[in-house]
């Protein structure tokens, strides 16, 4: 398997199959989408936490994690996140709340 521009090639031929730029998830599809200022291709489940981050409040989110939990896995499973954007959005946090 070889992975060029988040498309997923067998024995040199390409299939219907992306990586997740976030989450590393293989997927029949992706969206492209600006993650905290870099442009990133990534799932729809994926974009479905950004834009909750976005709604809510990154800094919020962060400072939620930082005095309501010990793991970051328990953190994303009580916000319905993979723990690829939960780490991502209590990094922009914690960037946000230093300011």
């Amino acid at each position: 398997m070889k992975v060029i521009n988040n498309r997923v090639y067998l024995d040199g031929k390409a299939t219907n199959e992306y990586v997740c730029d976030c989450c590393g998830d293989r997927v029949s599809s992706l969206c492209c989408e600006d993650v905290y200022g870099e442009e990133k291709q990534i799932c729809s489940e994926c974009a479905e936490g950004f834009d909750y981050a976005m709604e809510k409040g990154t800094k919020d989110l962060y400072l939620i994690y930082l005095n309501d939990y010990l793991t970051v896995s328990k953190f994303a499973e009580d916000y319905n996140l993979s723990e690829s954007v939960a780490r991502l959005i209590i990094e922009q946090g914690r960037i946000e709340a230093l300011k």
